[in-house]
């Protein structure tokens, strides 16, 4: 492949005729020269060229040649003869690739695999009791389809306008107010079927722990209830026993120690990391590494986590890190 090069070519010289100058003699020379004629009468020979000259000519002539070879270097594409050593840097710019580390990343896996049990199936079951210890309902989580189920119970006389059914994660007894957070609202009593949400917890809704009967004051009822700061009261409960498989028993969180991204303090009973919580400057990809799991493993085993921070770690939070807690 033709190359350009800016060297000049090299260069031949040959030294001046007799009786000509190319060069001013140096002032020694021509000192010495008129010493000389005064001593014996006869005229010296000419002054040669100075040394600055042929100084300069030598050089000119051993550049000529170190330009040669170099032009000779670049042509030839011998790495034998001619070898060049890449830094660091040259070696990354030449595979096209940054020069600077990237940061360690969350490694990339497989969605977690959740059975989804056939249509049909009993998924869960309780018993709906009023403060009194009354039974007032049986309660039944069937699958329909894939990503649905239905929630089936018989109550009679309550008003639908002021009566309502939710799934908590929480145990609340009678009496209390609905818990903050997340509750899966089912809809009205006496309305039949009521849809219940499969894909809730990453496609595992067994954190779902109760089905709560719950009383909205009715107009005449709101101040006094607002002035008690509870606008949404229990008036039943039904603990919920799952007949589902356990999932994600492979999933065993083991703590590598602290880490950039993971500066905060765990709890742990019986060698089981139990809940982590998170110090200033987290983040999500840098716990999950700490712990060998996944960010997609930290939401399944948070399902009913609400936070302002979204995906991102808020300082203080508290994450579970064990599945029975989940």
């Amino acid at each position: 492949m033709p190359h350009s090069s800016s060297f000049p070519a090299a260069t031949t010289s040959t030294p001046p005729p007799p009786g000509t100058s190319a060069t001013r003699p140096s002032s020694s020379c021509r000192r010495t020269a008129r010493m000389r004629r005064r001593a014996d009468g006869t005229r010296p020979p000419r002054c040669s060229t100075s040394r600055r000259g042929a100084d300069s000519f030598a050089s000119m002539h051993q550049f000529g040649r170190l330009a040669a070879a170099a032009l000779a270097c670049l042509t030839t594409l011998s790495l034998a003869a001619c070898s060049f050593t890449l830094g660091p840097r040259d070696k990354a710019v030449a595979k096209g690739t940054s020069a600077t580390p990237s940061a360690p990343s969350e490694p990339v896996t497989a969605p977690p695999r959740i059975e989804t049990p056939p249509p049909g199936t009993l998924l869960a079951s309780g018993v709906l009791t009023d403060g009194a210890g009354a039974e007032l309902s049986t309660v039944t989580i069937t699958q329909v389809d894939a990503h649905h189920a239905t929630t089936a119970l018989a109550l009679d006389g309550y008003e639908p306008a002021i009566h309502s059914l939710y799934g908590s994660p929480e145990s609340p007894a009678v009496g209390d107010c609905l818990p903050g957070g997340l509750n899966l609202g089912l809809g009205s009593p006496g309305s039949g079927d009521l849809p219940f949400a499969t894909e809730l917890g990453s496609g595992d809704p067994s954190f779902i722990r109760t089905i709560l009967l719950i009383r909205t004051p009715n107009a005449s009822e709101t101040e006094a209830a607002a002035a008690a700061g509870c606008l949404h009261r229990v008036i039943a409960v039904a603990p919920l026993m799952w007949h589902t498989a356990e999932q994600r028993t492979d999933l065993h969180p083991v703590d590598a120690g602290s880490t950039n991204g993971a500066r905060g303090t765990t709890e742990s009973a019986d060698g089981t990391v139990q809940s982590y919580t998170v110090a200033k400057n987290d983040t999500m990809s840098g716990i999950a590494q700490r712990f060998g799991i996944t960010g997609a493993d930290i939401r399944y085993l948070n399902p009913a986590r609400i936070s302002t921070c979204g995906d991102m770690a808020c300082a203080g939070e508290v994450l579970n890190l064990d599945r029975a807690r989940r």
